[in-house]
């Protein structure tokens, strides 16, 4: 149990202290909520003190702050960061490459040696810059902006990321975006209690996260203790979270056992396979058919079936996918098509957002396979990748995926990537997912199977390596 009661130290005795490594490093994971996986860790010092036992920050911060220290108990816990992940490499963990950020103090930020200072112990250690996340509060900013945003500048050119902690916990947040680049944005966890609990404190929560979202920064929601707030953080777009719901802050023995752990858990992709049932392979979906005609036919291979679409009119006979499968802004969607009868704009794949729709229809009018994106929103609202229009009675595996924080959207046919669009909007809050139809046109005819949906932007070798894997 950790004591919060602080103890009279002076100078001499905490630097002294911090000598004989009575401080520990407590790690806080950051979870993705969608897949499950381990996305990151914070960094938090303890004391174990020789006879007052472990004592949490509340204890003893406020001291190293009076004296003047702050800055050398900080570089001790980035040392102590840099120290670990070189153990994890060196054991070959899975998780030795997670993120893991530090909390500094305003003093480094006046200090012109900082940055320097910094990558001088990540070389020690021979760990990437680009692993290592500085926080900086948003409160620092109060005085002397000008100065403190010169000297993050400097830091990121060293290749560090940079996170503001504690967003919205002050007034000049929104100010700061203009003036600073920064890598990840955590929401304070204000926001989701007291009045952020409040319909007026979700929307503006839901609009944070929508801007962090437009200016391609990772967004974290600290303070999370509820399946009710992930759940909403979800819809609203940020799938990255910290707080007591996952993990309290623990030792490194207990972070190893709970990363380990997760792992055996995590899902890289949500997969129906429609080979018998309408089951997500991790069972937490279940998809749903609307209409009749439906029947499990042949499938691609020997031993697997696939579920044949009649056809029908505007979004009747079709299957809707659970939207809480697609919640990230980049996403990549794979399934197998085999169409008996192609007809114009008729979708296998569609998805609609709050102010647009995605959408892989066999057969456009121009008799062109077509990989549609649109948005309402932007000047060059239609998106379209095209190729030659599918086969009937014969088995192609089609994917699109879509980078939001490059804006760039590719098309594959048979692991083949066959072409790809800059500048494409981003759509945002998922309404439906639909397969074997839309809301504007005849629904299809034929076979699919092997629907795989990721919350994240894949490159061409997985695209290739994903076909292969089904030769």
């Amino acid at each position: 149990m950790e004591k919060k009661e602080t103890l009279k130290l002076s100078r001499d005795e905490l630097r002294s202290d911090l000598k004989k490594n009575e401080f520990l490093v407590y790690m806080q994971p950051q979870i993705d909520m969608v897949t499950f996986r381990l996305h990151g860790a914070e960094a938090l010092s303890r004391w174990m003190h020789p006879t007052e036992g472990l004592l949490s920050p509340f204890a003893f911060i406020p001291y190293f702050e009076e004296t003047g220290i702050i800055d050398e108990l900080d570089l001790y816990v980035f040392e102590e960061a840099c120290r670990i992940k070189a153990d994890w490499k060196k054991q070959g963990k899975k998780y030795a490459d997670i993120t893991i950020s530090v909390n500094m103090s305003r003093v480094h930020l006046h200090n012109p040696d900082f940055p320097q200072t910094l990558s001088s112990i990540a070389d020690k250690y021979e760990i990437s810059h680009d692993e290592l996340e500085i926080e900086i509060t948003e409160t620092v900013f109060v005085a002397d902006t000008e100065t403190l945003i010169q000297s993050i500048s400097n830091i990121k050119k060293q290749g560090f990321l940079i996170a503001l902690d504690d967003f919205g916990s002050g007034f000049s947040g929104l100010n700061l975006l203009k003036d600073i680049t920064v890598d990840t944005i955590k929401i304070d966890k204000s926001f989701l209690h007291g009045s952020g609990s409040t319909e007026l404190g979700k929307i503006i929560i839901k609009n944070i996260i929508a801007l962090c979202l437009d200016l391609k920064v990772t967004v974290i929601t600290e303070g999370i203790e509820a399946e009710a707030q992930i759940q909403y953080v979800k819809k609203c777009g940020c799938t990255i979270a910290q707080g007591f719901f996952f993990s309290t802050p623990i030792s490194l023995s207990e972070f190893q056992e709970f990363a380990d752990e997760y792992l055996k858990h995590a899902l890289a992709n949500y997969t129906f396979h429609l080979d018998g049932d309408l089951y997500s392979e991790d069972g937490n979906y279940d998809a749903m058919t609307v209409g009749r005609g439906f029947e499990y036919r042949d499938g691609r291979s020997e031993d697997s079936e696939a579920l044949y679409f009649p056809g029908g009119p505007t979004a009747i006979n079709v299957v809707f996918i659970p939207k809480e499968v697609l919640v990230n802004d980049s996403y990549t969607v794979a399934l197998w098509v085999n169409p008996e009868q192609l007809t114009e704009w008729s979708s296998v794949f569609y998805v609609r957002y709050a102010m647009g729709f995605i959408s892989i229809a066999p057969c456009a009018d121009t008799g062109l396979l077509t990989f549609r994106i649109w948005n309402s929103s932007g000047m060059n609202g239609w998106n379209d990748i095209e190729s030659e229009k599918l086969k009937e009675n014969e088995w192609t595996h089609l994917v699109l995926s879509f980078n939001a924080k490059t804006n760039i959207a590719a098309a594959y046919v048979n692991g083949q990537c066959i072409g790809t669009l800059d500048n494409v909007p981003t759509n945002r809050y998922v309404e439906e997912i639909i397969i074997g139809g839309d809301n504007f046109k005849e629904s299809f005819i034929g076979c699919i199977s092997e629907l795989v949906i990721y919350n994240e932007a894949k490159d061409e070798a997985f695209i290739k390596e994903l076909y292969d894997s089904y030769r």
